[in-house]
């Protein structure tokens, strides 16, 4: 047989030519194969390889249904709709349709098309799809649609013979993912092609095809993966799938504990009724008991109200203090567990109050912090609470009570205490805390506390002086003492036992190590650390297990009972240095060296606002509890120094611990005074008080703290204004919309403008749409739909209203926007005048319709927790306008319940973004550091006082009365005064002091000279200081006790120059001790001047304790320190929009400005608005605002009127023409602000005031041709062969401007189609149109001109405006005559209007004069016609014509027919200005 035989040397496949002409060494087709290349024998041969097979499409669930009409669907036909015969369920934008052959399963299932967006009319729905049918459907003909999922990266295990698949369905671009979608991790096993899931289906994975996973690594069971859109994410492959729920369960970056250790315990109810000494206090809620077992109670019905720490109390059963430490709700009742074993009857009612402590401080708006009322005892039976002192005032039923107790305590009377007592006596210590996380890894260090001191007795000077003759029980005075040993013994820690008050994100029973925990929060270490320690200190490390032991498992919160005792271990230093995980926002690139994990081409922080709106300000620390002031109680003893500068600052924190740089405020120019506060910028001077007076009575007094007062919500990302749009295309009861695209567009050419809308946008308009509909994800793979939170019905061109989503994270400026971003417009939904529940996981309320906020929450919402962070919102239902709100845990009371906020009450739910900005801390920098308190035996104002007969005295000098005072100094107080020693003589015996000192307490004398004595006052040293100008001994100060000749006799030869009491003035003179001479402030005199003989001795200047402070040492360190002041930034906003009742934004800003706009006549570019509140109400008739604008260079610009509120609104107009231009889409962007002020009640009464802004752009108008289009073709042309000049096209840039070099500036001419031969040419610039050739085929030309606007010569601006036209040219030798465009025929004032305007549709008719033309137009005597057929064309009328360009002004050009003969007539044409 003949053999064949074919190499395959080429090693090409070949599917061009016919089988027979294939050549030697290429090859059809093949399958599996490779070819050989090796250099042996075998060359060209082909191997066998390994395919690969399907193993999955990853469709999973699905819907099918039936098509009801083929509606001629037959292939080819550009079909996109399918009618189904029923309404179908579970539709979701982006769904894949498939074919179903056999109506019966999956089997031969064929690809069909996307769904775009359906409609459901009288029960049948029909499938709008995005691309043609491939093929025909028949009736009752069964499809498919589902969503699969993609795989958008993957890792392989090789060890493990596994893969690990990256999926999602999501293909869009947003940053946050909307709701819908879904995310999977899965592990495939070849060998057993078994799928299992790792992480299964979790929104907070936020996948995106257009973000494929791009790093991934595989560090023994941690899969490390990134995908430049999320934060670096790691899974542990060896998890079971319900391990991980939330973001927390897969970041890299661990949870940072924002919050500090709290030193307090609060608790919160009201008062029936109060008498003399005791209080009767209403219960929170009650119940009946069911049953009762040592510490287990049962309540009848489940009683939501009742929470850990509420004290319990029965009428008759209950007698000692007992309070409910865990709470479960059982089938039919709840379930409480006890602080002790009590046995109550069943179908005992029984109280619960607020969760106060005996010895709990008290306050009220009846009881003021300096009544010192504080609880003595408790009667269960009544619920009387028993006071240390009678009430002053009058108790009002029902006002609110708080109860106040710091956790720090003396132990000294308890026998049975463990710790040491003397431990922390001279310590000054700080707590804090880190979570250990299951896999072994430790979160960041939480804020330290402030130092846990209270010094014995209270920090008070106590005694009544030494014990005199005869006299009992004398106790020996501080003050004495206190100059005596120049030291306060007393000054030490009086604090023994501290109950350290640990912040859990969750409550305890949801932590844990158990797969099912939020966090994974496997134990917690107590930190501590002392003053003047570099080290940080481990006291404890307490498991999970303790904190979630069952009478903790309900606390948010855990209590660490520390008991003075040391630490066990040291932190290493690069652990207290740690002040967050560095691991980028977001990376492209990750690779492993060893246990590392290397990221590459990341973000490594977020950019923070370069500025936050606040004030700082010094006073009196708050004592009111309702506005969340307790530092008065956590921290009794501090307060802030005075005569320090301080500069306050913002961090602000993912919730990752990545932490921004500081942030400060603007510099203030002016000062408020608020409140009797002074607030300025970010820096603040404290000074010395100057009266008794400023800060109140002392005892009252408690201490002093920063205040700052913030203006404006923390804001981070972009911000959308509120838009007008039109609706394409009628809507019925529908979730999909369409907007009209606005302005002028090509499709083909130029850009397309619509506006713009996000995910969460509130709508409003016209038609059926009900009360907080929102945006709830884009329809893919349009540009202008989107799918809404509820069905509306509307018409075809009705206006709706699209508000901003604000605080959208940015990720092409870094900016993270908040972690909650409050959605819709973010102006909350009010609830006033309505009573809002919460039944454990139902949130309940009405919304108020007639102002404030109008944005319920949506299912995919979160809402601040009451015990975490925030929870989810898992459902909504709607009954009116009452809503009840399901959730994933128990909204917060204080945020949701009501609140009285005159008009509105505003709740707010968000959108959830889990990198954005989560909370903040407040730090201070202040370098004026360590200093002395120098505690002396009084200070003698001027001199002694000296002998007037004694032999040679030297007189001490005559300074000005209180210029000078002398003070001794002995013990410590000299080196707290050091004499400068430095470049002195060795004979000098005098020294000065470069120490200041500022006096703190003056001795002085009280009474009358026959009844004075000792005593002293506060001294307020102003901002002058006082100077050591010379130190030395008594003997050497010329104030001697006595003078010795220097013989073997040692007889006294001079006594002291001083008198009796002169030598009295200073304490231990006889000591020789050395004798600090001061220079003072004259107008502020200090101490108590020295009596000469004959005087009282009563008014004579005697040791008595004075106080002068040193100047602070000035650190180098320039750091800020930071502050146990930190919260979560929706609760800052959210108080910052409450408790401001002054403008906040506006109403909706239909903002609408073009260069078509003409002034006066169209001036109008943003309708009536008004400012609003944080709720949404408008200041109808109630406010007074002046504007001021700066353009997109910040230059002021004056081309924008606000016209005056008359009852209908503010407006604003133009007052000039504007022009889009090359440069427009950076400069004519307009930034308008405004100065609000609002009237109180409609009058003149100055109210809230506020500065509001807003910008705004101009839009592009597409040029406009002069003649008239007909189907989009200019008039025809036509011309001999001969001629070249075709004439001049006219038209103008858009702008409504009439000066002509203006409205014709910058277009730009082409010629884009039918002149692929070259016969015509368009001048760029000037619209000249010509033949290229005298010999021209005849025919007729379809050329395409493309006009398009914003041209510099050379480059095209951003936002340029086109149009496309056809124009025909008939070239034939049978034209007659020269053509120029003209107007109509009209009258004189047709053809040249008043005040130099533009004449009525210049240029935009074709007329052939018999002669040859000059410069473009005829001449005197011409003969006209309209058309080019010579003397078969119709003569011009008689009558005026304006002719050429389009012009104004003296530009104008037009003729003059007389007759019918069509002749022009003699002298012209002519300019319309001649």
């Amino acid at each position: 047989m003949a053999e064949i035989k074919n190499s395959f040397l080429a090693s090409k496949m070949n599917k061009d030519l016919d089988d027979r002409l294939i050549p030697n060494g290429e090859y059809r087709d093949a399958s599996n194969i490779s070819v050989g290349k090796s250099e042996d024998d075998d060359i060209g041969t082909l191997e066998s390889i390994l395919g690969n097979a399907c193993m999955t499409d990853f469709i999973g669930g699905y819907t099918t249904t039936f098509v009801t009409s083929d509606d001629d669907l037959t292939p080819g036909q550009g079909d996109h709709k399918i009618i189904l015969n029923s309404t179908t369920s579970g539709l979701s934008v982006g769904m894949d349709i498939y074919y179903w052959p056999d109506n019966v399963n999956q089997n031969g299932t064929k690809y069909l098309s996307k769904l775009s967006w359906w409609s459901t009319t009288s029960g049948i729905t029909t499938l709008y799809l995005q691309d043609p049918l491939p093929i025909g459907l028949a009736v009752d003909q069964r499809i498919v649609l589902t969503t699969p999922v993609r795989v958008i990266g993957y890792h392989s295990d090789e060890a493990r013979q596994r893969m690990y698949l990256f999926l999602t369905d999501y293909v869009g671009t947003e940053v946050i993912q909307p709701d819908g979608y879904k995310n999977y991790i899965y592990i495939y096993e070849p060998n057993t092609n078994i799928f299992t899931p790792l992480v299964n289906n979790k929104s907070f994975l936020n996948f995106s095809t257009a973000n494929p996973i791009s790093g991934t690594s595989l560090i023994e069971d941690l899969l490390f993966f990134t995908d430049n859109r999320n934060q670096p994410r790691k899974v542990n492959v060896t998890r079971s799938s319900n391990y991980y729920n939330n973001e927390a369960s897969v970041s890299v970056a661990k949870y940072n504990p924002y919050e500090p250790i709290s030193l307090v315990k609060t608790a919160k109810g009201t008062i029936a009724s109060g008498s003399a000494s005791s209080l009767i206090l209403n219960t929170l809620t009650t119940g009946v008991c069911s049953s009762s077992s040592g510490t287990t109670l049962d309540i009848t019905g489940l009683n939501y109200n009742i929470k850990p720490n509420q004290v319990v109390a029965s009428t008759t059963e209950i007698s000692a203090y007992v309070i409910v430490e865990g709470v479960t709700y059982i089938s039919g009742a709840t379930r409480l567990t006890l602080s002790s074993s009590q046995t109550i009857t069943p179908g005992e009612v029984v109280g619960f109050y607020p969760g106060f402590e005996i010895k709990s401080s008290i306050i009220s708006t009846t009881i003021g912090y300096d009544q010192f009322l504080y609880i003595n005892g408790w009667t269960p039976s009544t619920g009387t609470i028993l006071l240390n002192l009678p009430i002053t005032g009058t108790i009002v039923a029902n006002e609110s009570i708080n109860f106040l107790i710091s956790t720090m305590s003396n132990k000294d009377t308890s026998t049975t205490w463990p710790g040491d007592p003397d431990y922390l006596e001279s310590r000054f210590v700080r707590f804090s805390y880190r979570f250990q996380f299951d896999d072994g890894e430790y979160s960041i260090i939480a804020p330290f506390t402030q130092i846990a001191y209270i010094p014995k007795q209270q920090g008070y000077f106590v005694g009544t002086g030494e014990s005199s003759v005869g006299a009992a029980d004398q106790t020996p005075k501080d003050e004495d003492a206190a100059y005596r040993s120049t030291i306060l013994n007393w000054m030490e820690n009086n604090v023994q036992n501290i109950e350290l008050i640990i912040p859990l994100p969750d409550i305890a029973k949801n932590l844990g190590v158990a797969s099912t925990s939020t966090y994974k929060i496997s134990g917690i270490d107590i930190l501590y650390k002392e003053s003047e320690a570099l080290s940080v200190k481990v006291l404890d490390s307490v498991d999970s297990t303790e904190f979630s032991s069952i009478n903790k498992r309900d606390l948010d919160y855990y209590v660490y009972d520390y008991q003075s005792r040391k630490p066990y271990k040291t932190l290493p230093s690069i652990q207290t240095t740690r002040v967050y995980d560095m691991v980028p926002t977001r990376a492209l690139a990750q690779e492993t060296s060893g246990n590392r994990v290397i990221y590459g081409n990341f973000w490594n922080q977020h950019t923070p606002p370069s500025l936050l709106d606040y004030e700082v300000g010094i006073a009196a620390k708050q004592t009111d509890i309702n506005e969340g002031y307790t530092n008065w109680v956590e921290y009794p003893n501090h307060s802030l120094k005075q005569d320090r500068n301080y500069q306050v600052g913002f961090i602000l924190a993912d919730k990752w611990g990545r932490q921004s740089s500081v942030i400060l405020s603007s510099v203030r120019k002016t000062e408020s005074s608020p409140g009797n506060i002074t607030y300025g910028g970010s820096t603040v001077y404290s000074p010395y008080n100057i009266n008794q007076t400023s800060r109140g009575e002392i005892a009252a007094w408690t201490g002093d703290a920063l205040q700052l007062q913030v203006s404006s919500i923390i804001t981070s990302g972009r911000n959308s204004t509120q838009v007008n749009a039109t609706v394409d295309g009628d809507v019925t009861a529908s979730t999909n919309v369409y907007i009209n695209t606005t302005g002028n567009y090509n499709l083909a050419k130029g850009i397309v403008t619509f506006p713009h809308f996000e995910i969460g946008m509130l709508i409003t308009g016209g038609g059926s749409i009900p009360v907080g509909t929102r945006i709830k994800s884009l329809i893919p793979n349009t540009a202008n739909g989107f799918v809404l939170t509820n069905p509306i019905t509307t018409t075809d061109g009705s206006s709706i209203i699209l508000g901003g989503t604000q605080n959208y994270p940015d990720q092409n400026t870094g900016q993270p926007g908040l972690y909650a971003i409050p959605s819709g417009t973010g102006s909350g939904f009010n609830i006033y005048g309505t009573t809002a529940t919460i039944q454990n996981l139902h949130y309940i309320f009405t919304l108020d319709t007639s102002g404030g906020g109008q944005n319920p929450p949506t299912e995919g919402d979160i809402m601040k927790g009451e015990y975490e962070d925030y929870v989810s919102v898992n459902g909504v239902t709607k009954t009116g306008n009452q809503y009840d709100i399901v959730t994933s845990g128990e909204v917060n009371n204080s945020f949701y319940l009501n609140r009285s906020l005159g008009l509105v009450d505003n709740k707010y739910s968000y959108i959830q973004n889990s990198t954005g900005w989560y909370s903040y801390k407040i730090v201070v920098r202040q370098q004026e550091q360590e200093y002395y308190n120098i505690y002396l035996p009084g200070i003698l104002s001027g001199y002694p006082n000296q002998l007037t007969t004694a032999t040679n005295v030297v007189e001490f000098p005559t300074d000005p009365a209180y210029a000078t005072a002398n003070i001794v100094l002995f013990n410590d107080n000299i080196n707290k005064v050091p004499r400068d020693l430095a470049e002195v003589g060795p004979e000098q015996k005098q020294f000065r002091s470069s120490v200041q000192l500022s006096g703190r307490v003056t001795n002085t004398v009280v009474g009358t000279s026959a009844s004075a004595s000792k005593n002293n006052l506060q001294y307020f040293p102003g901002i002058k200081t006082d100077t050591a100008i010379s130190i030395a001994t008594a003997t050497d100060s010329n104030m001697a006790f006595e003078v010795f000749q220097d013989n073997s006799s040692n007889e006294p030869i001079l006594y002291s120059s001083l008198s009796t009491q002169g030598q009295a003035n200073l304490y231990q003179l006889d000591t020789n001790p050395l004798i600090a001479r001061l220079s003072t402030d004259s107008n502020n005199p200090i101490g108590v001047v020295s009596q000469g003989a004959g005087a009282s001795v009563n008014l004579n200047m005697l040791p008595y304790l004075a106080v002068y402070e040193t100047e602070p040492v000035e650190s180098l360190i320039d750091i800020y320190w930071e502050t146990t002041t930190v919260g979560l930034i929706s609760d800052l906003n959210s108080e910052i929009l409450n408790t401001f009742d002054g403008p906040t934004g506006f109403t909706a800003i239909g903002f609408n400005l073009n260069e078509a706009k003409v002034p006066v006549t169209d001036a109008v570019i943003v309708p009536a608005f008004y400012p609003v509140n944080s709720g949404g109400v408008s200041f109808v008739n109630r406010s007074t605002m002046s504007m001021s604008v700066t353009d997109g260079n910040g230059d002021p610009f004056a081309g924008f009127t606000l016209l005056p509120d008359t009852g209908s609104g503010y407006s604003i107009i133009i007052n000039q023409f504007f022009t889009y231009t090359h440069s427009s889409a950076a400069t004519d962007t307009y930034q308008f602000s405004f100065n609000v002020s609002i009237n109180v009640d409609g009058g003149s009464g100055s109210g809230e005031n506020g500065v509001l802004s807003f910008t705004g752009s101009l839009d592009n108008i597409v040029p406009i041709f002069s003649a008239a289009l007909t189907a989009g073709y200019l008039p025809a042309i036509s011309v001999a062969p001969t001629v070249t000049a075709l004439g001049t096209l006219n038209a103008k840039n858009g702008t409504a401007d009439t000066d002509s070099s203006i409205n014709t500036q910058q277009l730009r001419w082409r010629i884009t189609s039918g002149n692929s031969a070259g016969y015509f040419a368009l001048g760029e610039q000037t619209g000249v149109f010509t033949k290229t050739s005298t010999s021209t085929p005849a025919g007729s030309y379809d050329l395409e001109i493309t006009l398009e606007d914003s041209w510099n010569g050379s480059t095209q601006g951003d936002g340029f405006g086109s149009i496309v036209v056809n124009q025909i040219v008939n070239v034939s030798s049978s034209q007659v005559g020269y053509f120029f465009y003209g107007g109509p025929n009209t009258v004189f004032l047709g053809a040249c209007p008043a005040q130099d305007a533009e004449p009525v549709d210049c240029s935009s008719i074709l007329y052939y004069s018999q002669s040859t033309l000059s410069g473009g137009l005829p001449t005197a005597g011409s003969e006209i016609r309209t058309g080019p057929l010579g003397t078969s064309s119709p003569l011009a009328a008689a009558g005026y014509y304006s002719i050429g360009q389009c012009a104004t002004g003296a530009s104008r050009t037009y003729m003059f027919i007389q007759n019918s003969d069509g002749i022009v007539s003699a002298g012209f044409p002519k300019s319309c200005n001649a």
